[in-house]
């Protein structure tokens, strides 16, 4: 006779470790370039802690149906839906390629800890949050807060897990939530899509084969903002800036092929330095800051004897 099989329920949950330790994840957002003459790697060795956790949840549960609508069967579903995409559907994210250098620490209902090469931070935030709307039918009283802490290879983890925290906190707290808190800033999902086309703009610019521009220009960049937003004690010196960045543009463009990328290079630049010193706009002055930490930690040429 053949055997009745039985069919028990089965709690899925998503324990994405790779085979690996975190050091070795962090060596995953290094670049490595070949050409005819040398090889060479290029980044910095680095980790995302990112906690991610949805907003207003108690709210959503209390007040989300309507009092003759409530029931525990919709309760209890709600519940569940939640659970199944934090976990099912983000286990099948991190099956792509793209992120499968990712390790799960929890995942439960709707809290995320997890840990990635920092490299992949906002490309995999991004996507979470679209996902996370299409998932909830674009419902605007659905959404979720995440703080990323960045962070060395051999940072103790327990710091790492508080730093995380901190930036969760941060996003929290933040008027309206629904956003990211990266780099100590905090961001909407729509100016940390921004800041991600900023930091891919920058990286067309300091291409590893054909720059327009060196890493060393972008590095300056950021010197000058620094010197600007830091040197309380001499107020008056803050402006000799300005001059600085003209000139050191003018001489590095005139070096540059007239074309259109020289142009869109130096407007980038120009508007940039702007948002910071000649028209401040703080939403533009982080982005364009962060966008020049990225691109500056991405084109750092590695060594394992530095490192070690």
């Amino acid at each position: 006779k053949n055997k009745v099989k039985e069919h028990y329920p089965v709690w899925r949950i998503n324990m994405h470790v790779p085979n690996m330790e975190f050091a070795d994840i962090a060596k995953k957002s290094l670049i490595k370039i070949k050409d005819e003459n040398r090889s060479a790697v290029y980044g910095n060795p680095l980790l995302a802690y990112i906690k991610i956790d949805v907003d207003n949840l108690g709210e959503i549960f209390i007040g989300g149906m309507k009092k003759e609508s409530y029931s525990l069967t919709r309760y209890t579903t709600l519940s569940r839906m939640l659970s199944q995409f934090f976990s099912m559907h983000v286990a099948s994210i991190l099956d792509e390629e793209k992120f499968v250098d990712t390790y799960t620490i929890i995942n439960g209902g709707d809290d995320i800890f997890i840990v990635l090469p920092w490299t992949k931070a906002i490309p995999f935030l991004l996507r979470l949050k679209k996902d996370f709307s299409l998932f909830c039918s674009c419902n605007k009283r659905m959404h979720f807060s995440a703080g990323v802490a960045i962070e060395g290879k051999n940072t103790p983890f327990s710091k790492c897990n508080r730093n995380a925290e901190d930036a969760e906190h941060q996003a929290k707290h933040y008027e309206g939530k629904n956003c990211v808190s990266i780099w100590n800033h905090v961001y909407s999902f729509d100016s940390l899509s921004l800041l991600y086309e900023k930091i891919e703009r920058l990286r067309s610019f300091c291409d590893f084969q054909n720059p327009i521009i060196s890493k060393s220009f972008v590095y300056r960049n950021y010197l000058y903002m620094e010197e600007w937003i830091c040197d309380d004690k001499h107020p008056e010196r803050k402006y000799e800036v300005i001059p600085k960045f003209r000139y050191d543009l003018a001489r590095t463009y005139e070096r540059m092929k007239s074309d259109e990328r020289r142009e869109e290079a130096i407007k980038f630049f120009m508007d940039g330095f702007n948002s910071v010193v000649a028209s401040p706009d703080e939403l533009e002055a982080k982005m364009y800051r962060d966008a020049l930490v990225t691109v500056i930690y991405e084109r750092r040429e590695y060594s394992d004897v530095k490192e070690g």
